[in-house]
């Protein structure tokens, strides 16, 4: 019996069917002293090295578990970088230059139904004010009227300044629900409502996270935000009062400015 079990492990290996196969390569980062942290899967252990740092690892071979293998970079100030470990190749020297971490504070206003510097809309059935953040926009609606009101969220929609349509879900809605149908919210008479919302497509699973995250509504993060200055995005939110639709409150917005922060 021992014999048959040490005669398939040779052949094991001599066939090339190891689970594993090892990979050894270099890491230069700019600026360097960066954190790199290696995740091979497959319950094998996590490495930490600082760069530049001479790495050897296992990769598995199953390609399942071989996506989820990955070399993550991290430094100070800067934005971290994730690397695919299926990716590198044997003997290979990378070289990864980390971009810095800068933020732009972006201002806005209201170009319709009306011009409002303070991103606020009144008539005689709501005042609604709404405030686009970084992540997330956020919607304080009041209802002025003696009758409920509700927002048809599933019939919702935001116009990016790419001009590109998305679903918009609010908070109350949890993130693995975001794709499925989204009942409408009611406001009493005379009530208010302070809600957030996101485009469904802005939410995503993060396995570094093990967790729902959700991208940045405009790229603030890099020097890219100074091309927003003039750009133009919408939010169509329909109401129902008394069982007819108001399809009027589409709220288009324009970027004003881009200012960097220091």
């Amino acid at each position: 019996m021992k014999k048959a079990l040490l005669l398939f492990c040779i052949l094991v290996v001599s066939t090339g069917c190891a689970t594993e196969v090892r990979k050894r390569f270099t890491v230069i980062v700019e600026p360097p002293d960066a954190d790199i942290t290696v995740v091979p899967a497959a319950n094998l252990p996590v490495q930490k090295y600082r760069s530049p740092a001479e790495i050897t690892v296992s990769v598995p071979k199953d390609p399942d578990l071989a996506s989820k293998s990955r070399m993550e970079i991290k430094r100070d100030a800067y934005k971290p970088k994730t690397i695919g470990l299926g990716n590198i190749e044997e003997g290979e020297t990378l070289r990864v230059r980390l971009d810095k971490i800068v933020h732009y504070h972006l201002t806005y206003r209201m170009l319709g139904p009306v011009q409002s510097d303070i991103l606020r809309y009144r008539d005689k059935v709501v005042d609604v004010s709404i405030t686009p953040g970084d992540f997330r926009f956020s919607l304080s609606i009041t209802n002025l009227t003696q009758k409920p009101l509700k927002i048809l969220w599933q019939q919702a929609q935001y116009i990016d300044y790419q001009n590109r349509q998305h679903r918009i879900v609010h908070s109350g809605i949890k993130p693995q629900d975001r794709n499925s149908l989204i009942p409408p919210q009611e406001i009493p008479a005379g009530g208010k409502l302070e809600q957030d919302f996101v485009p469904v497509s802005a939410i995503f699973y993060s396995p570094e996270k093990k967790g729902y995250d959700t991208r940045l509504l405009f790229p603030v993060d890099s020097d890219l935000a100074l091309a927003l200055k003039g750009r133009t995005f919408s939010l169509f939110l329909p109401l129902e009062i008394d069982r007819a639709i108001i399809p009027d409150y589409n709220f288009r917005f324009q970027v004003v400015e881009a200012i960097k922060e220091q």
